[in-house]
Formats: structure tokens, C-alpha cells, sequence
């Protein structure tokens, strides 16, 4: 069973890739709202649905909200209830949310765009990352073309292969509050 939580309070989007209601959602969630009232179970590709908990209202206040204590006992609860929760963030360089937020999860995957994020700002992200000792996984580039891989490929694998690892990164659960 597989839960994916927004908690991008900067610019939710999955009520809009799935067209569900943004809110109630997880914010409702941490101010007391119950569970059921706030999943939407969604099939993915005809098969099995996954629970899917949008933001929420957006709070004026997003990092505080997510450095909680609330925030990781929720996720804590979810995660005995789910196989995997998969918990979406705010990018790590221009808000503190994702920092926030990498306390309460088992482990997580930086993901960039090609074309857009530069090996510098991942690197930073890393290293910001890294001073709070989050779990990295690992890195998950998208939108990368399979005819730029002189762009894309080994130099990529040797810068990241040059940074200093963190956390469980052998561990197979990503971006989830799961407990094993």
C-alpha cells in the first residue's frame, strides 16, 4: 500500500495531476483533521489505487508548519498504515521546507530537471542537505533526452560520485516515512 503526500506548501500540484480536491489535505491533517476524511485513493494506471493526500489549505507559514513535532508523528502514523509513503517537498535551495521535513523521513531522492538545474545548485542542495544529516538516496534526474548523453552522462556520474555521502544511501526505501 502506497501513500504520496504534497507537502509542497509553495506550489502544490498534485490535486492538479491527479484533478482531485486540493483541500482538505495534510495540512487539515497536522491541525486535527481525521485521515478519512482526507484521502483520496486514486487508481494509477488501471491498477491498484494509492492514497493520495493532497496539501491542503496552504498555511502562511509553511516551514514552521513542516519542522513540527506534529508533522513527524503524522507521518509516523502513516507510515504504520502504508508500505511506502512517498512525501513531495518544495525545492531545497530557495525555501527551508524540504530541510524541515527530511527529519521525519526514512530517506529521500534529490530530483532535478534537466536543462534547468545546474550541477552546482545540486551540489548545493547536497551539501544544504547534508548539515542536517538527511537520508540521501539518491538522485533522480527527469527530462533528460537520451540523444544529449554526452551532456548527461559519466561527468554527471563522477560529480556526484564527488560528494559527500549522507544518510542510509544503500537503503531501498525512498522519500518515504516508513519505518522497517
Amino acid at each position: 500500500r502506497v501513500a504520496l503526500v504534497d507537502a509542497d506548501l509553495r506550489r502544490p500540484r498534485i490535486h492538479q495531476v491527479f484533478a482531485v480536491p486540493q483541500s482538505p489535505g495534510f495540512i487539515d491533517m497536522l491541525l486535527g483533521e481525521r485521515p478519512a476524511m482526507v484521502v483520496n485513493h486514486v487508481p494509477v494506471d488501471g491498477g491498484t489505487p494509492i492514497s493520495l493526500f493532497t496539501s491542503g489549505t496552504v498555511p502562511s507559514n509553511p516551514s514552521e508548519m513542516l519542522s513540527g513535532r506534529r508533522t513527524r508523528e503524522l507521518l509516523a502514523e502513516m507510515s504504520a498504515g502504508y508500505d511506502y509513503v512517498i512525501v513531495d517537498s518544495a525545492p531545497v535551495l530557495p525555501v527551508s521546507d524540504s530541510v524541515a521535513l527530511a527529519g521525519a523521513v526514512d530517506g529521500l531522492f534529490i530530483v532535478a530537471q534537466a536543462g534547468r538545474v545546474t550541477e552546482q545548485q545540486v551540489v548545493q542542495t547536497v551539501e544544504r542537505l547534508g548539515r542536517v544529516s538527511a537520508p540521501i538516496l539518491g538522485l533522480v534526474l527527469n527530462q533528460a533526452s537520451g540523444g544529449r548523453s554526452e551532456v548527461y552522462g559519466y561527468g554527471g556520474y563522477a560529480a556526484l560520485s564527488s560528494m559527500p555521502a549522507h544518510g542510509k544511501l544503500s537503503d531501498p526505501v525512498a522519500g518515504t516515512a516508513r519505518d522497517e
